[in-house]
């Protein structure tokens, strides 16, 4: 069974990042972040998006002040 605390940090991450570019649709923003490394959604691991959605915050976060 996989943790259930593991949601909380992950969509408050996604949370963030999505407010961070509000004119995008969700899929578009999946999409931009796995598109680099040609991600299957269906099969990646949660830790493994999540790492993912880290790298793109900080690389937004480094550029952009």
């Amino acid at each position: 069974m996989r943790d259930p605390k593991r949601i909380d940090p992950f969509l408050a991450t996604l949370a963030e990042v999505w407010q961070r570019y509000p004119d995008l649709r969700f899929g578009q923003l999946i999409s931009i972040i796995c598109v680099q490394d040609a991600l299957d959604l269906f099969d990646i691991e949660d830790t493994d998006l999540y790492s993912k959605l880290l790298t793109f915050k900080m690389k937004w976060s480094n550029t952009n002040g």
